[in-house]
């Protein structure tokens, strides 16, 4: 598979590690990880789902027929005069916070973490160049994937996709989601060895993807683990970005634990149900509730203690150093 820079996982993942390990000056946790991930195969299981670059724009999301009324229509340009120009305020999340400019807003998002949000428009015959153009950002940007996005400009590309595609667009842009596009934090928390520790150590290097609210990580006497979003109260984060957040790590509980079966207890939405909620239910479940206080994912003891198929202690051990030093820097 290739990143958004057009490197594979193993070839992204090295280079990473070794920029790192240089400015640590600790060339041996590079080489270790490097030689780590060619052991357990990173990137082979990967590479069997790419797909030629020319064919990417041409997939289309694929919707069951009961699901046609929420598929994707390009935008029309007639409505474009009527989307907010760039430098518009954003209200930030606080009640009575004050507005927050884009240009104020800290560079938060990985450009990885923004990315299945313009494949899907992609995908919805909304080219690259158009996005970037629509949003006030470069191609460039959204290729590098050390790029960090302003939240104001992650909610205007997150915004755009919804004025596109509907209600349903983060749930469709996490089915774009291929294995190992989370790279390094996918790698943590799939190498693991059970459901929970992974859930676990995905919260502690949230940073990776995302860094301004938090994503927390509670064990409950019951057994039960509990993922709960902490919003920053200074601006405000598309609630798009956690249903993104949401699906794509129980998406890739699925595959990692090879049970399709694998669900939430409960989710918890502080925005309103969509008018159509089939394609939210297709993947979490009918555990959803919105309108919520809060934003979280739980899941009961069973399914915490699940073992991951791809679970390797000496790669998890390793990939959570090069994290701890990434987030340090």
């Amino acid at each position: 598979m290739e990143t958004p820079g057009g490197s594979t996982n193993l070839e992204w993942a090295q280079n990473f590690v070794a920029e790192r390990s240089i400015r640590s000056r600790q060339p041996r946790i590079g080489a270790s990880f490097s030689l780590a991930m060619s052991t357990v195969g990173w990137g082979q299981r990967d590479d069997r789902l790419t797909y030629p670059a020319a064919e990417q724009s041409a997939r289309p999301v694929t919707y069951p027929a009961a699901e046609q009324s929420a598929r994707p229509v390009t935008y029309p340009a007639a409505e474009q005069s009527a989307r907010p120009a760039v430098g518009d305020v954003h209200t930030g999340a606080a009640a009575g916070a004050a507005p927050v400019l884009l240009s104020e807003t800290p560079r938060t998002t990985a450009s990885f973490g923004m990315w299945p949000f313009v494949e899907v428009l992609r995908r919805s015959e909304v080219p690259l160049e158009r996005i970037c153009e629509l949003t006030d950002i470069t191609p460039a940007q959204v290729r590098d994937p050390e790029f960090r996005f302003t939240q104001a400009t992650v909610n205007r590309i997150v915004g755009l996709a919804f004025d596109v595609i509907g209600p349903t667009a983060a749930v469709a842009a996490a089915l774009t989601v291929e294995a190992g596009h989370f790279q390094l934090l996918e790698l943590i928390a799939r190498s693991a060895p059970k459901v929970g520790n992974g859930l676990e150590q995905v919260c502690r290097f949230f940073p990776l993807l995302h860094d301004g609210g938090q994503l927390v990580h509670e064990l409950a006497a019951d057994g039960s683990h509990t993922l709960r979003w902490i919003a920053p109260t200074a601006y405000e984060v598309h609630y798009g970005c956690l249903e993104l957040t949401f699906a794509v790590g129980l998406l890739g509980m699925r595959r990692e634990t090879g049970r399709e079966s694998c669900a939430p207890s409960a989710v918890w939405f502080y925005h309103a149900a969509p008018p159509d909620p089939v394609l939210h239910e297709r993947v979490f479940g009918p555990v959803i509730h919105y309108g919520m206080t809060e934003a979280r994912m739980t899941f009961d003891r069973a399914t915490a203690a699940l073992p991951l198929t791809r679970s390797n202690s000496s790669l998890h051990a390793t990939a959570i150093r090069t994290a701890a030093d990434a987030i340090e820097d």
